[in-house]
């Protein structure tokens, strides 16, 4: 009681040669471990969400009309101010006074309209709001931090057994299947993460969607001569990410005693193909050697 009493957050240091916010980044984390056995009172929770308020007050003026370097940098400390309220205020609002709500009500729609990563889960724990055109709007922006954020936070309602993962998993095969960038790569593994936890949420128009994206996105990572370093190095991300997703997908159909597509079958032979690149040939043989440790 005595310690969180005395909790207060970093603010102003706007130098970027400092390791920022260190008093500030770990305040954030021993809340966010305390919170999982630690029994808040009214006081302490009053106080952590005043110093929230000020902490919010003091520093968003650095969001705006400020170098992008400073901005970014900004935005990236405010993640941890999300992940307090996401794992102790909202759990203890009830604790808060009327004025303390208002006041959570305005920083919340503030935080979405910076963007700051994790916005979506505040939007959806605590206004119980649908998050899916957010999400698919998203993920068609040009900006790769926005993609990115987007992404983490997939993999967060993911293991908070988001209710509507189904439509989050169409979303993520359609941008297979009309191979939408940036970050390809990014969006194949948080498929996998997300078919890996719900394989059993999968149905018939699932299969069909992902056998159709998976066929057309052979020709968007196959490597040409015109192809720069970058290019191919995309290229090789995107199919190291396939080998999981492939390698998830023939599970399911052997678990279900199906015959294994041969969609699949061809992925298989382009992975273990000995002109293969050798990255790629062995995320899929480790993929094979992790599942068989594991079932020993």
């Amino acid at each position: 009681m005595k310690f969180f009493s005395k909790i207060t957050f970093d603010k102003e240091e706007v130098s970027l040669n400092y390791s920022y916010g260190v008093r500030e980044h770990i305040f954030c984390n021993i809340i966010s471990m305390t919170s999982m056995d630690y029994i808040f009172s009214k006081e302490v929770i009053s106080h952590v969400f005043s110093e929230c308020i000020l902490w919010w007050n003091y520093d968003k003026k650095y969001l705006k009309n400020v170098s992008e370097e400073i901005a970014k940098e900004f935005k990236l400390r405010f993640f941890e101010l999300v992940q307090i309220f996401a794992k102790v205020i909202f759990p203890h609002k009830d604790m808060l006074t009327y004025e303390q709500k208002r006041d959570l009500d305005n920083i919340i729609n503030e935080i979405e309209e910076y963007k700051i990563k994790g916005y979506l889960i505040l939007k959806h724990i605590y206004n119980h709001k649908d998050i899916i055109y957010d999400i698919k709007k998203g993920l068609c922006s040009k900006n790769e931090q926005e993609i990115s954020d987007l992404l983490e936070t997939i993999i967060y309602l993911k293991h908070k057994n988001f209710t509507n993962i189904e439509q989050i998993i169409t979303i993520l095969i359609e941008n297979i299947m009309y191979k939408i960038k940036p970050l390809l790569d990014y969006r194949i593994y948080t498929l996998s993460e997300c078919l890996k936890r719900n394989i059993e949420k999968v149905d018939d128009k699932i299969l069909k969607d992902l056998e159709f994206g998976l066929k057309h996105i052979l020709t968007e990572i196959m490597i040409s001569k015109k192809d720069i370093d970058s290019d191919v190095d995309n290229k090789i991300r995107c199919s190291i990410e396939l080998t999981k997703l492939i390698y998830i997908l023939k599970k399911y159909y052997i678990n279900k005693c199906m015959d294994i597509p041969k969609y699949i079958i061809d992925w298989e032979q382009i992975f273990v193909n000995e002109n293969e690149f050798s990255e790629i040939r062995n995320a899929w043989i480790n993929i094979n050697i992790e599942d068989i440790e594991n079932k020993n």
